[in-house]
């Protein structure tokens, strides 16, 4: 989950509920942050599900990461999660690994009332030779799920893909127009694999598609539009990484997302709007994350976002990345040296 268009995925009213009471100070990555009282509702204020990235095969793979993933989950009102698989190619036809493990995750998601998304992801999955992959994915995730209970499986398949950053973006318009039509071209045929399945179809978007000065409009598919236009034609929904660490106002997290819900609201469709609180990376300004910030602005900013959301039709929902750093900015966990 990245953020700059040209450098290489929040919550919630109740994401303090496991804080001490009183005010203490904790080190993040080398900067004191104030925790806040505790006691917040886990209701979303806009009545909307809350959802997060679970990256790490270690967040779920024993039963004691599923425990502690699940009460996390159930603590701050979390009712959908996108997890990363693991695909074997090696044989006849693709399969999933540890369907034990998943089997166990899924069937504990739905005693829990959590809603599980298959998620995977990578920039060069824009190319021909990783998309047919990816349709056998597909085949493998729907062959995983006929094994299991119906009310225990896989409800969609989602993608980071993020074709910005490959080289080829930041060479010229035509070299970037390319990348930009090989990767609508991904989108519509896993999108169509994914349908055939009985899967829902989402991905992560940057909240610039539209307003970059780097994109021109273009035409797709006898259709002429931005590519954020194009994308979300293809997509059931999107999730927007809409990273910054103020609410409203100018550069806010509600204003880079309004270009994006207003046109899935056009399409009836869902946008959800992601929130980052790990660490920088790089040259990634501070802006992006709540990682150096109190959690009492943390927590202002996500009831924030949500009331003004909760009588949008284009909104989804709020995805918060990710699980596992968002353990270590609450104090969960204690922080890692990078990511």
């Amino acid at each position: 989950m990245n953020y700059l268009p040209f450098s290489k995925p929040i919550f919630f009213g109740s994401l303090l509920a496991f804080v001490c009471i009183g005010n203490i100070d904790r080190s993040v990555a080398g900067v004191a942050v104030q925790e806040v009282p505790a006691h917040v509702g886990t209701a979303p204020a806009s009545g909307f599900p809350r959802g997060t990235w679970v990256w790490s095969k270690a967040s779920w793979f024993e039963p004691s990461a599923r425990d502690t993933l699940f009460n996390f989950l159930k603590r701050h009102g979390l009712s959908v999660i996108l997890v990363q698989i693991h695909t074997d190619y090696s044989g006849s036809k693709p399969k999933l690994l540890y369907p034990e493990q998943l089997s166990a995750l899924l069937q504990r998601a739905s005693q829990e009332g959590v809603v599980v998304h298959a998620l995977d992801g990578d920039p060069t999955f824009v190319y021909a030779p990783a998309r047919e992959k990816l349709v056998g994915q597909i085949g493998a995730i729907d062959e995983f799920n006929s094994t299991q209970p119906a009310n225990a499986r896989f409800v969609g398949v989602h993608y980071d893909i993020e074709p910005y950053l490959l080289p080829a973006w930041r060479k010229d318009w035509d070299s970037r127009l390319e990348v930009c039509t090989n990767y609508l071209t991904t989108l519509d045929v896993l999108g169509h694999a994914a349908r055939a399945h009985g899967l829902e179809f989402s991905v992560d978007i940057p909240p610039w598609l539209a307003t970059s000065d780097k994109l021109k409009p273009f035409e797709m598919r006898g259709q002429p539009g931005t590519l954020l236009d194009h994308v979300a034609h293809v997509v059931d929904w999107f999730g927007i990484m809409a990273y910054r660490n103020h609410a409203s106002g100018p550069d806010s997290i509600l204003s880079v997302s309004e270009g994006n819900i207003n046109v899935m609201e056009k399409l009836g469709k869902k946008a959800w709007i992601g929130i980052e609180t790990g660490p920088n990376r790089g040259d990634d300004p501070p802006k992006i994350t709540f990682w150096n910030r109190p959690l009492s602005e943390f927590d202002q900013a996500i009831n924030e976002v949500e009331t003004q959301m909760a009588h949008r039709k284009g909104y989804g929902g709020l995805l918060i990345h990710c699980y596992e750093l968002c353990r270590q900015y609450l104090g969960d966990v204690p922080p890692v040296a990078s990511r």
